[in-house]
């Protein structure tokens, strides 16, 4: 059984770092299956970063195609897949590509991990439930204002047995 997965969305997020829950993914699947990786990082990036994260037991990994990027990449990645046996299973985190795989008769799976479940929870959401630093370092000054003027934190009288 062959499975393709997208390292960029299922084992890395775009920043770079590994998503455990991919990770999971990719263990559980390679325990049974034959996987290959798509990527749009050249072969060697893409070899040096599964490297770094201790992934070394791949099957084949499948490196950008020239000229093309994103969508269209990754389509035509799915493509070379194809034609080197046949998928199985395809995982990515991109609706517009899952919706690809399965007009072209691919079973695939839609990698979407909990910590996106909510929508403020996503990289590409409006942040303004959090706090901007200027707000910590702030609220910090006046916890330690505060602190200073506590009269039971600087009573030394009390500590004195003379």
């Amino acid at each position: 059984m062959n499975v393709v997965m997208s390292i960029d969305g299922v084992l890395r997020d775009p920043s770079g770092v590994l998503k455990t829950e991919g990770l999971l993914l990719y263990k559980m699947m390679k325990a049974t299956c034959r996987v290959v990786l798509l990527s749009s990082m050249s072969l060697d990036m893409a070899t040096a970063w599964l490297a770094m994260n201790h992934i070394a037991d791949y099957d084949d990994i499948i490196s950008p195609v020239p000229g093309l990027e994103g969508y269209d990449l990754t389509i035509r990645q799915i493509e070379i897949a194809r034609s080197q046996g046949e998928v199985s299973y395809y995982m990515d985190d991109d609706p517009a590509v899952i919706t690809e795989a399965l007009r072209q008769g691919i079973c695939s799976l839609l990698f979407v991990p909990t910590i996106y479940g909510r929508p403020e929870f996503r990289p590409d959401a409006r942040k303004g439930f959090r706090k901007s630093w200027a707000q910590i370092t702030e609220e910090k000054t006046r916890q330690l204002a505060m602190k200073a003027a506590d009269n039971r934190i600087n009573r030394q009288d009390d500590t004195r047995f003379d």
